[in-house]
Protein backbone atom coordinates (compact mmCIF):
# COMPACT_ATOMS: atom_id res chain seq x y z
CA UNK A 1 0.00 0.00 0.00
CA UNK A 2 1.32 3.27 -0.85
CA UNK A 3 -1.45 5.66 -0.21
CA UNK A 4 -0.46 8.69 2.35
CA UNK A 5 -2.17 11.69 3.72
CA UNK A 6 -1.78 15.36 2.90
CA UNK A 7 2.07 14.66 0.52
CA UNK A 8 3.76 17.42 0.86
CA UNK A 9 7.46 18.23 -1.16
CA UNK A 10 9.71 20.63 0.72
CA UNK A 11 12.69 21.88 -1.29
CA UNK A 12 15.33 23.60 0.84
CA UNK A 13 17.60 25.62 -1.74
CA UNK A 14 20.82 27.62 -0.72
CA UNK A 15 22.44 30.28 -2.72
CA UNK A 16 25.74 32.09 -1.87
CA UNK A 17 24.75 35.24 -0.74
CA UNK A 18 28.44 36.61 -0.52
CA UNK A 19 32.17 35.01 -1.47
CA UNK A 20 35.37 35.76 0.14
CA UNK A 21 36.80 39.42 -1.80
CA UNK A 22 33.43 39.82 -3.29
CA UNK A 23 32.99 43.73 -3.91
CA UNK A 24 29.59 45.71 -3.30
CA UNK A 25 28.43 45.07 -6.85
CA UNK A 26 28.68 41.42 -6.62
CA UNK A 27 26.88 41.00 -3.34
CA UNK A 28 24.33 43.10 -5.44
CA UNK A 29 24.42 40.45 -8.28
CA UNK A 30 24.21 37.67 -6.16
CA UNK A 31 21.01 39.34 -4.18
CA UNK A 32 19.39 39.88 -7.66
CA UNK A 33 19.81 36.04 -8.67
CA UNK A 34 18.08 34.72 -5.48
CA UNK A 35 15.90 37.38 -5.65
CA UNK A 36 14.52 35.88 -9.25
CA UNK A 37 13.50 32.25 -7.49
CA UNK A 38 10.82 34.33 -5.49
CA UNK A 39 7.78 36.58 -6.89
CA UNK A 40 7.95 40.03 -7.43
CA UNK A 41 5.55 40.55 -5.35
CA UNK A 42 7.04 38.72 -2.77
CA UNK A 43 10.36 39.79 -3.02
CA UNK A 44 10.14 43.09 -3.04
CA UNK A 45 11.71 45.22 -0.12
CA UNK A 46 13.40 41.57 0.96
CA UNK A 47 16.57 42.25 1.77
CA UNK A 48 15.74 45.57 4.24
CA UNK A 49 17.08 43.94 7.08
CA UNK A 50 19.79 41.82 5.26
CA UNK A 51 22.59 44.49 6.26
CA UNK A 52 24.10 42.22 9.09
CA UNK A 53 27.53 40.64 8.93
CA UNK A 54 27.33 36.78 9.14
CA UNK A 55 24.11 37.21 11.04
CA UNK A 56 23.20 33.48 12.04
CA UNK A 57 19.76 33.30 10.80
CA UNK A 58 17.48 36.30 9.77
CA UNK A 59 13.94 35.80 8.03
CA UNK A 60 13.69 37.91 5.21
CA UNK A 61 10.57 38.33 5.49
CA UNK A 62 8.14 39.87 8.29
CA UNK A 63 5.11 37.66 9.51
CA UNK A 64 2.62 39.36 8.13
CA UNK A 65 3.76 38.93 4.62
CA UNK A 66 4.49 35.94 5.58
CA UNK A 67 1.44 34.92 5.68
CA UNK A 68 0.00 36.41 2.90
CA UNK A 69 1.65 37.33 0.20
CA UNK A 70 4.48 34.67 0.49
CA UNK A 71 1.94 31.92 0.36
CA UNK A 72 0.35 30.82 -3.02
CA UNK A 73 -2.31 28.39 -4.07
CA UNK A 74 -3.76 26.62 -7.30
CA UNK A 75 -7.72 25.40 -6.66
CA UNK A 76 -7.60 23.90 -10.18
CA UNK A 77 -4.57 21.27 -9.11
CA UNK A 78 -5.50 21.35 -5.17
CA UNK A 79 -1.97 22.56 -4.93
CA UNK A 80 -0.98 24.95 -1.91
CA UNK A 81 2.21 26.19 -0.76
CA UNK A 82 4.12 28.77 0.56
CA UNK A 83 8.20 30.47 0.13
CA UNK A 84 9.81 31.60 3.01
CA UNK A 85 13.47 32.96 2.22
CA UNK A 86 16.31 33.52 5.29
CA UNK A 87 19.74 34.55 5.30
CA UNK A 88 22.01 32.16 7.14
CA UNK A 89 25.52 33.76 7.85
CA UNK A 90 26.90 34.03 4.25
CA UNK A 91 24.09 32.20 2.11
CA UNK A 92 20.90 32.53 1.52
CA UNK A 93 18.09 30.05 1.95
CA UNK A 94 14.75 29.56 0.71
CA UNK A 95 12.26 26.93 1.72
CA UNK A 96 8.88 26.54 -1.12
CA UNK A 97 6.52 23.92 0.64
CA UNK A 98 3.99 22.71 -1.89
CA UNK A 99 1.25 20.27 -0.65
CA UNK A 100 -2.08 18.62 -2.11
CA UNK A 101 -4.69 20.51 -0.19
CA UNK A 102 -6.86 17.96 1.25
CA UNK A 103 -6.18 16.83 4.75
CA UNK A 104 -8.73 13.48 4.72
CA UNK A 105 -8.58 11.88 1.35
CA UNK A 106 -5.43 9.71 0.91
CA UNK A 107 -3.26 10.09 -2.12
CA UNK A 108 -1.14 7.95 -4.42
CA UNK A 109 2.86 7.90 -3.97
CA UNK A 110 2.71 9.09 -7.44
CA UNK A 111 1.69 12.71 -6.49
CA UNK A 112 4.85 13.71 -5.70
CA UNK A 113 6.13 13.87 -9.45
CA UNK A 114 3.65 16.44 -9.64
CA UNK A 115 4.24 18.25 -6.71
CA UNK A 116 8.22 18.56 -8.12
CA UNK A 117 7.18 19.86 -10.94
CA UNK A 118 4.64 22.12 -9.50
CA UNK A 119 7.95 23.83 -7.32
CA UNK A 120 10.55 23.33 -10.46
CA UNK A 121 8.73 24.95 -13.33
CA UNK A 122 5.59 26.92 -11.95
CA UNK A 123 7.48 28.45 -8.89
CA UNK A 124 11.16 28.39 -9.67
CA UNK A 125 10.46 28.41 -13.49
CA UNK A 126 13.39 26.52 -13.57
CA UNK A 127 16.33 28.89 -11.37
CA UNK A 128 18.90 26.28 -9.69
CA UNK A 129 20.82 26.77 -6.30
CA UNK A 130 24.70 27.88 -6.41
CA UNK A 131 25.25 25.84 -3.26
CA UNK A 132 22.87 23.03 -3.05
CA UNK A 133 19.16 22.07 -2.19
CA UNK A 134 17.63 18.77 -0.42
CA UNK A 135 14.11 17.39 -1.08
CA UNK A 136 11.61 16.48 1.87
CA UNK A 137 8.52 14.42 1.43
CA UNK A 138 6.02 14.05 3.82
CA UNK A 139 2.75 13.20 5.26
CA UNK A 140 0.66 10.54 7.23
CA UNK A 141 -0.76 7.03 7.12
CA UNK A 142 -4.52 6.30 6.60
CA UNK A 143 -6.96 6.14 9.27
CA UNK A 144 -7.04 2.58 9.61
CA UNK A 145 -4.56 1.76 6.66
CA UNK A 146 -1.64 -1.62 7.49
CA UNK A 147 0.97 0.31 8.00
CA UNK A 148 4.33 -0.11 6.16
CA UNK A 149 6.55 2.91 6.33
CA UNK A 150 9.44 1.47 4.39
CA UNK A 151 7.10 0.62 1.17
CA UNK A 152 4.98 4.09 1.00
CA UNK A 153 8.73 5.96 1.86
CA UNK A 154 10.25 3.68 -1.46
CA UNK A 155 7.05 4.31 -3.91
CA UNK A 156 7.61 8.09 -2.63
CA UNK A 157 11.19 8.11 -3.76
CA UNK A 158 10.58 6.64 -7.08
CA UNK A 159 7.87 8.78 -7.65
CA UNK A 160 10.04 11.71 -6.70
CA UNK A 161 13.34 10.97 -8.72
CA UNK A 162 11.70 8.69 -11.65
CA UNK A 163 14.25 5.62 -10.58
CA UNK A 164 14.93 2.64 -8.40
CA UNK A 165 18.18 3.28 -6.88
CA UNK A 166 16.06 2.69 -3.14
CA UNK A 167 18.87 0.35 -1.72
CA UNK A 168 21.54 2.15 -3.04
CA UNK A 169 20.89 5.59 -1.93
CA UNK A 170 19.29 4.48 1.49
CA UNK A 171 21.48 5.88 3.58
CA UNK A 172 19.86 5.18 7.18
CA UNK A 173 16.55 5.47 8.40
CA UNK A 174 14.91 5.90 12.53
CA UNK A 175 12.38 7.42 14.35
CA UNK A 176 11.58 10.96 14.96
CA UNK A 177 8.30 12.07 17.42
CA UNK A 178 7.22 8.25 16.12
CA UNK A 179 7.56 9.20 12.99
CA UNK A 180 9.55 7.09 10.38
CA UNK A 181 12.29 8.93 9.00
CA UNK A 182 14.69 8.05 5.86
CA UNK A 183 17.81 9.66 4.27
CA UNK A 184 18.66 8.83 0.92
CA UNK A 185 21.70 11.02 -0.61
CA UNK A 186 24.24 10.40 -3.64
CA UNK A 187 27.07 12.59 -4.20
CA UNK A 188 30.39 12.71 -6.44
CA UNK A 189 32.43 14.80 -8.76
CA UNK A 190 31.60 15.23 -11.95
CA UNK A 191 33.89 17.98 -12.88
CA UNK A 192 35.70 18.43 -16.36
CA UNK A 193 39.08 18.97 -17.36
CA UNK A 194 38.15 22.38 -19.15
CA UNK A 195 36.29 23.42 -15.76
CA UNK A 196 36.57 26.73 -14.59
CA UNK A 197 35.47 29.53 -11.65
CA UNK A 198 32.79 29.99 -13.09
CA UNK A 199 31.47 26.46 -13.61
CA UNK A 200 28.13 26.20 -11.77
CA UNK A 201 27.61 23.70 -9.00
CA UNK A 202 25.80 21.48 -11.04
CA UNK A 203 28.82 21.23 -13.26
CA UNK A 204 31.28 20.26 -10.76
CA UNK A 205 28.92 18.14 -8.56
CA UNK A 206 26.22 15.28 -8.49
CA UNK A 207 24.66 16.13 -5.32
CA UNK A 208 21.26 14.79 -4.33
CA UNK A 209 19.96 14.53 -1.07
CA UNK A 210 16.14 13.51 0.09
CA UNK A 211 14.77 13.42 3.54
CA UNK A 212 11.18 11.41 3.34
CA UNK A 213 9.09 11.64 6.98
CA UNK A 214 6.26 9.43 7.48
CA UNK A 215 4.38 10.52 10.51
CA UNK A 216 1.51 8.27 12.37
CA UNK A 217 -0.71 10.46 11.92
CA UNK A 218 -2.16 14.25 11.72
CA UNK A 219 -1.49 15.68 15.32
CA UNK A 220 2.11 14.82 14.82
CA UNK A 221 2.63 16.44 11.33
CA UNK A 222 1.34 19.35 13.00
CA UNK A 223 3.87 19.46 15.74
CA UNK A 224 6.91 19.11 13.31
CA UNK A 225 5.84 22.23 11.26
CA UNK A 226 8.64 23.54 14.40
CA UNK A 227 11.37 22.24 13.25
CA UNK A 228 11.67 23.91 9.81
CA UNK A 229 13.98 26.46 11.31
CA UNK A 230 15.87 23.66 12.59
CA UNK A 231 16.07 21.43 8.90
CA UNK A 232 17.15 24.83 7.22
CA UNK A 233 20.08 25.29 9.49
CA UNK A 234 21.09 21.38 9.44
CA UNK A 235 21.13 21.35 5.50
CA UNK A 236 23.12 24.21 4.69
CA UNK A 237 25.62 22.73 6.93
CA UNK A 238 25.74 20.00 4.99
CA UNK A 239 25.20 21.80 1.19
CA UNK A 240 28.09 24.39 2.39
CA UNK A 241 30.82 21.43 3.23
CA UNK A 242 30.22 19.75 -0.34
CA UNK A 243 30.21 23.34 -1.81
CA UNK A 244 33.03 24.04 -0.05
CA UNK A 245 34.87 20.49 -1.11
CA UNK A 246 33.78 21.31 -4.70
CA UNK A 247 35.55 24.72 -5.02
CA UNK A 248 38.79 23.28 -3.50
CA UNK A 249 38.59 20.97 -6.52
CA UNK A 250 38.02 23.89 -8.92
CA UNK A 251 41.50 25.47 -6.90
CA UNK A 252 42.99 22.08 -7.27
CA UNK A 253 42.58 22.14 -11.09
CA UNK A 254 44.03 25.57 -11.58
CA UNK A 255 47.13 24.93 -9.39
CA UNK A 256 48.14 22.07 -11.45
CA UNK A 257 47.80 23.70 -14.45
CA UNK A 258 49.51 26.99 -13.57
CA UNK A 259 52.17 24.37 -11.23
CA UNK A 260 53.11 22.35 -14.97
CA UNK A 261 53.38 25.91 -16.56
CA UNK A 262 56.17 27.22 -13.49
Amino acid sequence: MSDIVYPTLDLFLYDLREGLGDTPAEVNRSREKFKQKIPANVGKDMFANDNRFEAEYIRLLDEQKQETEAKFEDTTKCYKGSYYPVCINDTYGLLVDCSINDKSAPQQAKCFAELKEEIQQNRLQGEQPTIGQTWMISGWFPEGSEKNPAEIAEACYAALTGSQRWEKDLQGQGKLMGADIFELSKYRIVMKEDATREATIQDIQDNHHVIIIIYPDRETADLAVNFYDGWMTLFHFRHKVLWNYGQSRILKHELKSQFSQI
